[in-house]
């Protein structure tokens, strides 16, 4: 089991939800992403709608993506972009 983070304030999302081990169903690595907005598949590299590919995680949207304005995927404190097969970035 990976080690928990500190919890969040009230009013803040659980850092721990998005927490995996090898083996476990793993969503977009958009859910891990600084950018990424609350309130549906949008960010601040895609304010209109982040492209099926990345939520698809068929790009890892680590390098320049069509229309990402410069920005591309960064991970939250504590969490780290792992894909089988790959080294995890951090």
């Amino acid at each position: 089991m990976p080690p928990s983070l500190p919890a969040a304030p009230d009013d803040q999302p659980d850092p721990n939800r998005f927490l995996w081990e090898d083996g476990d169903v793993v969503s977009s690595a958009c859910a891990t992403c600084v950018h990424k907005y609350m309130d549906g598949p949008t960010c601040k590299a895609f304010p209109a709608g982040i492209p099926q590919p990345i939520i698809d995680m068929k790009n890892d949207h680590l390098q320049p993506y069509p229309g990402d304005h410069g920005i591309q995927y960064t991970p939250r404190a504590g969490m780290r972009l792992y894909r089988p097969g790959r080294t995890p970035r951090s």
